[in-house]
This record gives structure tokens, sequence and C-alpha cells, in this order.
């Protein structure tokens, strides 16, 4: 049998970044060194906060709908999309980005469920990123043929 190869699997982060910023920058750490792309958001520093809506220094110059919608479209370019909410705290944005998610069909992982039951049922729980990528690698020919994302 040949070498398989996995192509590099890319996600996006959401979580609230008055609540949860240090676990989401630590997320995409801990991602990037398992070999996983985060395309948003990316590792930064908060700039400045209005209207509850947090601003990054990566985001210098953009507009709070320019970095949304940034975001949203690389939701809709990510394999999945990782919920960072250790507190069970699910924001606006998340929710909308959560159902965005939905809508689209990415699948939506998490290492704890929301408090919401019913943004729960959309996300499947996993002990840490490890296990969430350890599993997608391990089952990538079913994740193939289901999604065809990776």
């Amino acid at each position: 049998m040949g070498l398989i190869i996995l192509k590099e699997i890319t996600i996006t982060i959401s979580g609230s970044f008055h609540k949860h910023f240090s676990e989401i920058m630590n997320s995409i750490e801990k991602f990037n060194s398992l070999g996983v792309k985060v395309l948003s958001p990316e590792k930064s520093s908060i700039v400045n906060s209005e209207n509850d809506f947090v601003f990054l220094e990566a985001n210098k110059g953009k507009s709070m709908v320019e970095i949304q919608n940034e975001h949203i479209s690389s939701i809709a370019k990510s394999d999945f999309l990782w919920i960072v909410d250790s507190d069970g705290y699910l924001g606006t944005s998340v929710a909308f980005e959560l159902g965005y998610a939905v809508a689209l069909g990415v699948p939506i992982f998490c290492k704890s469920k929301p408090n919401d039951k019913i943004l729960g049922c959309y996300i499947k729980e996993f002990e840490s990123e490890d296990h969430a990528i350890d599993t997608i690698k391990k089952y990538k020919d079913v994740y193939n043929s289901v999604l065809g994302r990776i």
C-alpha cells in the first residue's frame, strides 16, 4: 500500500474574545503545532474594544463588518469550526458563526459544550485539540466520503 497523503487541515476558531481570548490564542498555537492551518483569527493581541467587538492588532484599519465578513469567509473554507467556550458561554457573534457553519455543513467541534442545549446539538465534543485532529486523521476516508472536505 502506498503512502497516504492527507491535505493540510484548515480550520477557523470562534469564541468570545472578551471572555476566552487567551484560550483562543492557545488553541491557535496548539492547532498550528499539530500541522493545522488556522484561517481565522490570526495570532495577535487586543488593541481596542468597541460595542462589545474586540479589535486585534492583525485587523488594524478594518471595520467590524470587514473583520466579521473575513471570519465567516474563513468558516466557509474550513474543514471544521472549533468553538472555544470553556465556561459554556457563547456570545451572539459566536452563535451567528455557529449557525453559518451549520447552514454550510461545516462540522463544529469543541472541548466543552455550550450551556445552550440547542446550539450544543450541533457541536461534537472532543477532550482536546489533539483528540479532534487524531480522530479526523483516523477516520479521514469516511470523513472524505461523507463531507468531501479533507
